[in-house]
This record gives C-alpha cells, structure tokens and sequence, in this order.
C-alpha cells in the first residue's frame, strides 16, 4: 500500500502544472518536477544539488531576501506566497509566484517544499509591480488603482478622441 501511495504521489508531482521543487535544510535543491524545470529553462543537472542561490534563476539583490525567508521556513514560519522576477537559461526573465512549506520527518525539519507558478502573462499585461508602483507618482498610483478594481468597463480618450 506504501509502495503504491508513494508512487501515485510521483505521478501527480511529475504531472503537475506547476513547478514543485524540495530543497533541504542546507538550501541544496534535491529535487524538482519536470515543469519546475521548463519554467526555468534549465536541465535537470543544472538545478538538482546545487544550492538555490546558485542556480542563476534569482536576481542577485534578491538572495538575501530569499535566504532570509529560507530561515523563516525552517523556523516553522509560514510566509505569504512570494512574487519575484526570475532569470531563464536563455537570459529573458519571468515571473513566478511561490509557495513554501516546511516538510518535517518524526518532527524535524526535513525539506521545504515550493510550489512555482507561472505569472509572467498576468504581470506583463498591466499589473503595476511594486518596484514600479515605488518610481509612479502617487496621481499616477491613484490613476491605476481606479483602473485596476473598477467594476465596469472603461474607456479612455486621449487628445482628439
């Protein structure tokens, strides 16, 4: 029965949509889905046992956030989903949203467990990022939070119509 849970639990794993990545309590990736791998644009000896600070995903500012966030992890912290700019193997960037869960083995922490989701679409489509909102004019904030959650359909003219 052991056998044939663990092996339905590959399956979803190898099959989901999202990218599912296990790193251990030292950082070190041991494992990852084959659509963490695409979102990444990266063969899977590139990722599995380095450590995730090194796989050149993440923006080089952005490490120490994320080791930080790490440590909170191990902690038993559960932070909020996390939306960050990540860089391919091509070198073109996308967005990802993650999730992070501590997994513990007879009440020790064992690995964190992120589950990455694609949203390059949705950032690229209008959604202010908060670096942008941080450069914008508060009128100009204003202008896109009206835009952003108004319950009808808007048009805007500018000059002649």
């Amino acid at each position: 029965l052991l056998k044939e849970s663990e092996k339905e639990y590959r399956n979803l794993v190898e099959m989901a949509p999202d990218g599912i990545i296990t790193i251990d309590i030292k950082g070190f990736i041991t494992s990852c889905n084959p659509a963490a791998l695409a979102l990444s644009g990266r063969p899977k000896d590139e990722v599995i046992g380095k450590h995730f600070t090194k796989t050149g995903s993440l923006q080089v500012s952005d490490i120490p956030k994320y080791l930080k966030m790490f440590s909170a992890v191990l902690e038993g912290k559960s932070p909020a989903p996390v939306e960050y700019l990540f860089v391919r193997e091509d070198g073109t960037t996308a967005w990802a949203e993650a999730h992070y869960a501590l997994v513990e083995d007879s009440g020790k922490a064992a690995v964190v467990q992120v589950i990455l989701s694609d949203i390059t679409d949705r950032k690229r489509t209008g959604e202010l990022t908060l670096i942008q909102r941080d450069l914008l004019p508060e009128s100009e904030i204003k202008y896109h939070s009206y835009i952003e959650t108004a319950e009808a359909a808007l048009i805007v003219l500018y000059g002649d119509g």
